[in-house]
């Protein structure tokens, strides 16, 4: 997801938090629901001045949608905590690192049509 997508949905998120509908949005900005509908479902990216409206409406200061949008994008840990903490309680200290490392190379995505670093096929016969 690029960054002005990520401010597209930060902009629903809160306009969901306010409770409030593309409609109520668009006339408390006093733009045209369209164009919160085409930000949000679109990405379309507004101009500034535009921007700065729909931002005084949601109650955020002026260049906060910039401001999500230059950020970088969090990474989401691939083992949840719950199982980490399963790992570190049932695995000696000296191998814990070994299993969370086979643990990340059987969660981690892979691009579509990349080699299997091990040279063998993970698919079921």
């Amino acid at each position: 997801m690029d960054g002005r997508q990520r401010a597209a949905r930060a902009v629903a998120a809160r306009r969901g938090e306010l409770r409030m509908t593309q409609s109520e949005l668009g006339a408390a900005a006093g733009v045209d629901v369209k164009t919160i509908g085409n930000l949000e479902s679109r990405g379309r990216w507004p101009i500034a001045r535009t921007r700065a409206l729909i931002e005084k409406a949601l109650g955020w200061p002026v260049g906060e949608m910039e401001r999500i949008a230059a950020r970088e994008e969090e990474k989401q840990p691939l083992i949840p905590p719950d199982l980490l903490a399963l790992i570190r309680r049932r695995f000696p200290p000296d191998k814990q690192q070994e299993a969370i490392d086979a643990l990340e190379d059987i969660l981690a995505p892979t691009e579509p049509g990349a080699a299997d670093p091990s040279g063998s096929s993970r698919r079921a016969s």
